[in-house]
């Protein structure tokens, strides 16, 4: 049995560590929601955490080795645009029953974080007699987390003129294209999973995609790309934290022409006479979110980022809370159809395969990965997306709570 402190500082100190996953994903400490309550017989944490409109009462009880996450009971309040109000992320209270080191305890947390479809962007949908149709919620959420000055400098009508990319039109397109794909994801900043979307904007969707075309004349396969995007993502997720993005580490990840991946392969050995044609492409597309920056601010980019990085081409990627899911749910459905397992880890076993698949599937042989994403069936796996809560207008009121 793991030994304790129970007093007040102690108490706060383990709640603070038990809900790094969640501060890891973008949920912050509402101001002055932290307080603790001492008896003669126990010692109580509690605090509410935000993202976005959301809210989560949290209350902790060292004693009983419990964690309970619940309504905050607190005055909600109205949002800037006036369109929405503050959520509560549960109705009932959800309890996590703690045990064994604190590091056990955190990874319980995260767990139950991760069921709940907190470590990801919060994904909702509209009740059908609100008054108001998702997209509109959706750009009363812009309005609210991502600035009036962003909707205003969207003009659809430059999407389709000839002539170079301008930021006015890079910026319209991806708004639009965010608005019909994504409008059910709040934009929540997310550190992770903006860094996935910094990957796909400014790594994958660059000329990166010319040259791993089968026409390119380039021996660019798919479980090459794969380990590309997986080292990119890695790198990057070191420059980004809540603050925003640090785009002079991006720019020595991504413009470095010595980059390397971790098995030693140079990128402009692989890439070879195209190199020098995507360090131009991928300096371009950092500068268009560099200049959105300076117009609208960290925060803003930083929300961008994350929507971009749900987008559904990243949905199968390294990097989502869901990851180690679909690798142990692939994995255990070809070990149960009688596929033999490559690379030694028929020896190994499955569980070793799907740890290894999880953490760092960059550093897999080539051969061992194509078989997780072809013959295990990575490619197609179907991520369970976090469950879609419940948001309405703030004028909106159900006639069942009358």
């Amino acid at each position: 049995m793991v030994e304790r402190r129970h007093g007040p500082t102690a108490a706060a100190d383990e709640l603070e560590d038990l809900l790094s996953p969640l501060y890891e994903a973008g949920w912050q400490t509402r101001d002055d929601s932290s307080y603790l309550e001492t008896t003669r017989t126990e010692v109580m944490a509690l605090l509410s955490l935000e993202r976005s409109c959301m809210v989560l009462g949290v209350q902790y009880r060292p004693a009983d080795n419990a964690l309970l996450f619940e309504s905050t009971a607190m005055p909600q309040e109205v949002t800037a645009s006036g369109l929405l109000t503050e959520y509560d992320v549960f109705d009932e209270p959800v309890t996590v029953d703690l045990s064994g080191s604190l590091e056990q305890r955190r990874a319980q947390v995260g767990d139950l974080a991760f069921r709940q479809g907190l470590l990801e962007p919060t994904y909702f949908q509209v009740p059908s007699d609100a008054g108001m149709q998702r997209a509109e919620v959706w750009i009363g959420l812009l309005q609210d987390y991502v600035g009036n000055d962003v909707l205003r400098a969207v003009d659809p009508a430059t999407i389709g003129r000839p002539g170079p990319l301008t930021d006015t039109k890079w910026l319209s397109a991806m708004v639009l294209v965010l608005g019909d794909h994504l409008s059910y994801v709040m934009p929540d900043a997310v550190p992770r999973i903006a860094a996935l979307g910094l990957t796909l904007s400014c790594w994958r969707n660059t000329k990166v995609e010319d040259w791993h075309a089968d026409d390119a004349g380039l021996d660019v396969y798919d479980v090459l790309m794969a380990k590309l995007n997986i080292a990119t993502s890695r790198a990057l997720m070191l420059c980004i934290d809540a603050d925003g993005v640090h785009w002079d580490e991006v720019r020595e990840v991504l413009c470095d022409a010595d980059r390397t991946l971790p098995d030693g392969r140079r990128l402009a050995d692989i890439f070879q006479h195209g190199w020098t044609d995507i360090l131009a492409s991928v300096d371009e597309h950092i500068g268009y979110w560099e200049r959105a920056e300076e117009r609208f601010g960290a925060d803003a980019v930083l929300r961008l980022l994350t929507l971009v990085g749900s987008d559904g081409a990243t949905r199968n990627w390294w990097g989502h809370s869901w990851w180690p899911t679909l690798c142990q749910e692939a994995v255990t459905a070809a070990t149960a159809k009688g596929v033999a397992l490559p690379g030694g880890y028929d020896q190994e076993g499955a569980a070793a395969l799907v740890d290894a698949l999880s953490e760092t599937p960059e550093l897999l042989s080539d051969e061992v990965l194509e078989f997780c994403i072809d013959r295990v069936g990575l490619r197609f796996a179907h991520a369970e997306l976090p469950t879609r809560r419940l948001v309405y207008p703030a004028d909106w009121i159900d006639d069942e709570d009358v």
